[in-house]
């Protein structure tokens, strides 16, 4: 997974003029594509427009094969709980009216005693920082995998469409500071050289590595394939954990069990198989509020808006 911020110029960042920078309001403009095939670039600005793309954006991520960090469900609810003070900047790629590509940008402003200067045009989805009641500043970093959405059979014209757009409108952001991008993503795999064809430079880093656990067909399978006292010291464990400790351990014996088990943690579903979760550990804070939420949107199959 890596984090990588592309920029124009010779520096790591555009410069600009601090004391007369200002966050402008931007209408929602059509930018036209290079590719003759009449790919169009729309900006979604606003909630409403968001909320409006829910059935295009579901069948996308359907045929694109996407995770589910960039489901609608993930991308929507993330965004309610951590979208504060940022601005939102899709891209919306139609091509006959279709659309073939979606791009979840957001951008953050920073600013010093009140006067921004800097705009960094990152993901939805991506880390963020905030300020909690207790006064202390805690980062929220819970999408494993972040990526652009296309369309399998657009995906040349609707990455350079993007890469155009980005190109073009330089003027609308100072960096691009994307994290939790897997390296086999279309993000770097086609994105990325183009931008870099393109006179950005590319400033990549390797950050935290995302661990995977092939999960057995049954707990019991999981149980014999551990040593004797591996096995005897986790039986130990779930029956203290399920005896009134700070958390249970359950089994989702099959897909009518996994809405519940995904709103508690994305992170320890199996989706091949049964799984088990640690309930609670998650439930805490924004993430806590995220989770029940998504479990809800899961299970009731709510509408936006």
């Amino acid at each position: 997974m890596s984090r990588f911020r592309p920029s124009r110029g010779m520096g790591s960042n555009m410069r600009t003029d601090r004391a007369q920078m200002e966050v402008p309001e931007y209408p929602d403009i059509a930018v036209p594509a290079r590719d003759p095939g009449h790919v169009t670039c729309e900006i979604v600005r606003s909630e409403n427009e968001f909320a409006s793309l829910f059935q295009s954006w579901e069948r996308l991520t359907t045929l694109s094969k996407a995770r589910i960090y960039q489901t609608f469900d993930w991308q929507w609810t993330w965004w309610s709980h951590f979208g504060s003070g940022l601005g939102l900047h899709i891209i919306v790629l139609r091509h006959n009216g279709e659309i073939i590509g979606l791009a979840p940008f957001c951008v953050e402003t920073d600013s010093v005693w009140g006067l921004p200067y800097r705009r960094r045009l990152k993901m939805v989805g991506c880390d963020v920082r905030i300020k909690e009641p207790s006064g202390i500043t805690i980062t929220y970093d819970i999408s494993d995998y972040l990526d652009i959405i296309i369309h399998p059979g657009h995906t040349g014209p609707a990455v350079e469409s993007i890469a155009q757009y980005l190109r073009d409108h330089v003027s609308e952001y100072d960096a691009i500071e994307l994290t939790n991008v897997p390296d086999g993503s279309l993000i770097m795999k086609s994105l990325v050289p183009r931008l870099r064809e393109g006179g950005f430079r590319i400033l990549a880093s390797r950050a935290d590595v995302c661990p995977r656990l092939k999960v057995p067909s049954s707990m019991e399978a999981y149980l014999q394939s551990l040593g004797n006292n591996v096995r005897r010291r986790l039986l130990q464990a779930k029956a203290a954990a399920n005896g009134g400790g700070l958390f249970t351990i359950e089994c989702a014996e099959g897909p009518a069990d996994w809405p519940v088990r995904f709103g508690s943690s994305p992170h320890c579903t199996s989706r091949g198989g049964t799984g088990s979760v640690i309930r609670g550990f998650f439930l805490k804070g924004g993430s806590g509020a995220l989770s029940t939420t998504l479990s809800g949107a899961c299970r009731n199959g709510a509408g936006y808006g």
